[in-house]
């Protein structure tokens, strides 16, 4: 799956790029977990093939015939980041996070790894290290500036 993590205090988001298929064969380990949709920014953890069925549903989907889609995401949008996810039901969900937030199957790694004063980088990186679903590079947005570094 993925982890990505968002250090509250330091504002910064942190994703790794290792993208598996469900043999556990790697088929990249520098794929972009992340897509401009318009002034917002998704960093997504799930199945990606369903991103597109994920904004469906943010735009106001609710008919579940195509399914439910499998993914978790934080968005960046006017200097503030959000957990969204399309729930049970087939409604879109999206909470202001305003505290260390973690998605993906590395995400508890990585949350005890912020608690325990890493940065968002090896926070991920940490991850990595415990679940064979995380990996690759780790790439870090500046939440403050609103840009990659």
């Amino acid at each position: 799956m993925t982890t990505i993590v968002y250090d509250h205090k330091n504002k910064l988001i942190a994703c790794d790029s290792l993208i598996t298929k469900s043999s556990g064969v790697i088929s990249s380990d520098v794929y972009e977990k992340f897509r401009y949709i318009g002034a917002e920014l998704f960093f997504i953890a799930g199945m990606l093939c369903d991103f597109d069925l994920f904004i469906e549903f943010k735009n106001g989907r609710t008919d579940t015939n195509k399914g439910i889609p499998e993914i978790s995401a934080f968005k960046f949008f006017c200097n503030s980041v959000y957990e969204c996810n399309v729930n049970c039901q087939g409604y879109y969900e999206e909470l202001k996070v305003e505290f260390n937030a973690s998605i993906g199957s590395g995400s508890s790694f990585a949350l005890a790894a912020l608690d325990f004063g890493k940065s968002a980088a090896e926070a991920v990186e940490y991850a990595a290290t415990k679940d064979c679903f995380t990996g690759g590079l780790v790439r870090v947005f500046d939440v403050k500036i609103g840009r990659f570094i």
